[in-house]
């Protein structure tokens, strides 16, 4: 299990293991199924049972107004069918564990990278703020990115920053604490084939190694793990 250490003033700072849950509930990429496709002439024949005969001077009918064959369309160049999707939409969510005593935990994500040998591909985020304590056993999607098929992409570079303040509170406390999660982005490496698992990635936080106290907040160094 690869580790990766990140810290609150330089490039990633932080404990993070990147590991594959696989199953036999894995997802295998849909094979492309071959077009369903018709005979000319496979509808019912003319009267007497019988099959129309060729045209003046022995010729079969031809084609159709815009060069169609009787009984269906024109066929795909070579047979081929819809060649699907060109890219395959992987997900990147976050969760925490050992939450005892958290009624909210507010952790900001104000944005995510994703690279490929230092090219951006595209992400779109969903949540910029998800509460890890609301249900600790649900683990809030943060954002949706592309990943070209076929084009030999083994590992994609992710960077994920917090850099704003959030919020937590714990059974009996008046009032919520901040967080101040002004941290370094937290980075790491995932391989396309563990991410094609089950189609995500989760984010899952320590918070028990992942605060530290401070005078009047708490600042957010994640500790924890990447699972697929």
């Amino acid at each position: 299990m690869k580790k990766l250490l990140l810290s609150a003033l330089g490039a990633s700072a932080l404990a993070f293991a990147v590991s594959a849950c696989g199953g036999d509930d894995s997802r295998n990429s849909p094979e492309g199924e071959p077009p369903i496709t018709e005979a000319p002439g496979g509808e019912n024949p003319g009267p007497g049972g019988e099959q129309p005969g060729p045209g003046a001077g022995g010729e079969q009918p031809g084609p159709g107004a815009g060069g169609e064959q009787p009984g269906g369309e024109n066929p795909s160049p070579g047979g081929g069918g819809d060649p699907g999707p060109s890219v395959q939409t992987f997900e990147l969510r976050m969760k925490g564990s050992k939450l005892s005593g958290f009624t909210t935990l507010r952790v900001p994500v104000t944005a995510v990278d994703v690279t490929v040998d230092g090219k951006p591909l595209e992400v779109r985020m969903v949540s910029t703020l998800v509460d890890l304590a609301a249900n600790p056993e649900h683990a809030p999607l943060v954002a949706r990115f592309e990943v070209p098929k076929n084009a030999g992409i083994e590992h994609v570079h992710v960077s994920v920053s917090f850099n704003e303040m959030g919020a937590f509170s714990k059974d009996g406390a008046a009032m919520e604490t901040s967080l101040d999660a002004h941290v370094a982005p937290l980075s790491f490496d995932m391989a396309v084939r563990d991410l094609a698992v089950h189609g995500r990635a989760v984010l899952e936080l320590d918070m028990e190694h992942s605060l530290v106290p401070r005078e009047s907040s708490s600042l957010l160094l994640p500790t924890g793990s990447v699972k697929f």
